[in-house]
C-alpha cells in the first residue's frame, strides 16, 4: 500500500524571490541527459526535484551548491493536477510533476542554504 507523499515539501532554488525558471525541468530547459534514459527516467526528467525536509534541502544544497543557493518551502494543495513520488536512492527526495507557474505561487517562504552570520 503506498503512503500518501508530503504536502509540504522543499526546493533548491536560484534566487529569493524565486524565479519561474527555478520549477522548469530539465525536459522544458533543453538540457539533454549525459546518456539515453530508460522510459522511467525520462518521466522523472520532465518533473523538478524537491527534498521532504529542511533539513534534507540543507544537505542537498550544502553538497551540491549549483543546485541553488536558496531553499524554498512549497506547500502542495490537496487539489490540483500534481503528481509527487518518491524516487531515487535518497528517500528525502520527491519528484513533483505540475505546472511550473503553479509551484511558483505555491511557495510560501525562502530561506538560504547557508545561515547568514
Amino acid at each position: 500500500m503506498a503512503t500518501e507523499p508530503p504536502r509540504i515539501l522543499y526546493r533548491l532554488v536560484q534566487t529569493d524571490p524565486p524565479s519561474l525558471q527555478d520549477f522548469l525541468s530539465h525536459e522544458v530547459l533543453g538540457i539533454s541527459p549525459r546518456r539515453p534514459l530508460s522510459r522511467r527516467e525520462q518521466d522523472r526528467w520532465r518533473g523538478v526535484s524537491h527534498q521532504d525536509s529542511l533539513d534534507s534541502a540543507h544537505i542537498k544544497g550544502t553538497e551540491s551548491p549549483w543546485l541553488g543557493r536558496y531553499i524554498a518551502e512549497v506547500r502542495i494543495p490537496d487539489s490540483g493536477a500534481v503528481r509527487t513520488e518518491q524516487t531515487g536512492r535518497d528517500l528525502s527526495h520527491f519528484t513533483v510533476w505540475a505546472d511550473p507557474a503553479d509551484l511558483l505561487s505555491w511557495v510560501v517562504s525562502v530561506a538560504p542554504v547557508e545561515p547568514v552570520h
